[in-house]
């Protein structure tokens, strides 16, 4: 047998010195390890125990179940205890290159406060809310949410208004007039939803119409309205037949109850004078056509009497203007007839009830027209619109003390006729009209303008009859020429 001393001999040097080698390196360049320790900064219950591992190596981050802390909810782990250094989710690998401690990120409800609602109008209002406190995590959606039940959330309607804390205003829309709503402010961080305190409105109703009983006679146009006290009136009238019947309103209890009636007529003036009505005027219809009218009535409510008066001093016509100023009355412009052609007319006239006389008063100063609209403010009337060869959009201003006219602004919707005009707190108003029109349009003498307000919410139509009550308007009946109607709206400025 040989033994083969050389190749064993060198197996055996070869481990040898790597064994050497091994021994020299770990004396040089020894291995290091990093523990990572874990606090509960501020909570209670079970800590994780410490990860030691080599340095480089990867953990995975543990989860913090045994550890809790009233009122707020774990977020992970930082390596600051107030959360301001790198944060870390539970289960993530985290890269140990050094010792270090990592702290359990507390999160908590931002504090936040609803404001009081202000700006309401029918269908808007402002609200808002202060982001006090962030809970330890950044906000990054807040706003308000509302409906129209208690304890809204985000789920119904809300805002958007950026992020962050501190103070912030809301515009709410999309409202609908004279509802209950009820408001909270809220706040988004990672962990959640949270709200504030809640606060409750109501919108206004302004700038809205609202539908009330209807007119209780039959359906019709031309017929004449006013107001006396908290009350309105509407009578007369024609549907292919002229009517004579005469109806109350109430709006306290939105009923109509009917009246004594009164005489066959379309198309008359109507005004009030302290507590009694006034209708004068007309056409009535008959076999042998039209039959234009100057005879003038005075109604009185308590006694539900009417009494005829002094005849209206001017010319038999229609389509007048008629309102009053004060203790008088006064009616002007209109139509008469020569033969088959009318006549328009600019006179203007004023009646006393105390002496039961007509005055004739300067003329209307714009051009002689028909189914122009009228209405007085404090001591002044108005009259504009109206027809003679084309519809008109002129406005004039009657003082009665100087008697004298002047033009004003002209009105700024398209010219029309047969329109519907009244006045509310120290506003006039004018809407529908010959054009089946539904726009509305509010004059203010102080600046001497026109503002569009809320279209009539009725179908379109003309020869209605508006008055107003207190701080409402109201319009009823008409026609677009193809359907009378005997609907019955209010307004609200």
């Amino acid at each position: 047998m040989v033994l083969d001393v050389s190749s064993s001999l060198g197996s055996n040097l070869s481990s040898i010195k790597y064994a050497a080698n091994s021994f020299i390196d770990n004396l040089v360049y020894p291995t290091e390890y990093c523990t990572v320790t874990y606090s509960a900064n501020g909570g209670t219950g079970t800590t994780p125990k410490s990860q030691t591992v080599q340095k480089g190596s990867y953990i995975t981050l543990p989860s913090a179940d045994g550890l809790d802390k009233t009122g707020f909810t774990f977020g992970g782990w930082n390596t600051k205890t107030d959360g301001t250094g790198d944060s870390f989710q539970e289960g993530w690998n985290y890269l140990v290159n050094r010792n270090i401690t990592m702290y359990a990120r507390w999160i908590g409800s931002p504090t936040i406060t609803t404001n009081e609602v202000t700006d309401i109008t029918a269908f808007s209002a402002i609200c808002g809310g202060n982001v006090i406190d962030d809970g330890g995590s950044s906000v990054y959606v807040r706003g308000v949410c509302w409906s129209n039940n208690p304890n809204p959330t985000t789920n119904n309607y809300k805002t958007n208004d950026s992020s962050g804390t501190g103070s912030f205003s809301s515009k709410i829309t999309g409202l609908t007039y004279a509802t209950k709503y009820y408001v909270r402010s809220y706040a988004i961080n990672e962990i959640g939803t949270f709200y504030g305190n809640e606060v409750n409105f109501i919108t206004t109703n302004e700038n809205t119409w609202t539908q009330k009983a209807d007119f209780e006679g039959e359906e019709r146009w031309y017929a004449v309205g006013f107001s006396i006290g908290n009350k309105g009136y509407i009578g007369s009238g024609n549907i292919g037949l002229d009517k004579q019947d005469f109806r109350e309103y109430n709006p306290e209890l939105n009923t109509w109850t009917q009246k004594a009636n009164f005489t066959l007529r379309s198309n008359a003036v109507g005004f009030s004078i302290g507590s009694k009505g006034y209708i004068g005027t007309g056409y009535t219809l008959s076999d042998s056509g039209i039959n234009l009218r100057k005879d003038f009535w005075e109604y009185d409510p308590i006694l539900n009497t009417w009494t005829q008066k002094a005849s209206f001093a001017g010319e038999k016509r229609s389509g007048a203007v008629g309102f009053s100023i004060g203790d008088k009355g006064y009616i002007g412009t209109g139509n008469s007839l020569d033969g088959i052609y009318s006549v328009y007319k600019k006179d203007f006239f004023e009646y006393d009830p105390t002496t039961n006389k007509w005055t004739q008063k300067a003329s209307f100063a714009g051009e002689k027209r028909s189914g122009a609209v009228g209405f007085s403010i404090g001591d002044k009337g108005y009259i504009g619109t109206g027809y003679n060869n084309g519809y008109k959009q002129d406005f004039w201003e009657y003082n009665p003390t100087s008697n004298k006219w002047t033009q004003k602004a002209d009105f700024v919707g398209e010219g029309r006729s047969d329109a519907v005009g009244f006045s509310i707190n120290n506003k006039g108003y004018i809407g529908t009209g010959s054009g089946n029109n539904s726009d509305f349009w509010e004059y203010d003498p102080v600046s001497n303008k026109w503002t569009k307000k809320a279209d009539f919410s009725g179908e379109g139509r003309k020869s209605a009859v508006g008055f107003s009550i207190g701080k409402k308007g109201y319009i009823g009946t008409g026609s677009d020429g193809s359907y009378y109607y005997r609907d019955f709206w209010e307004f609200t400025p």
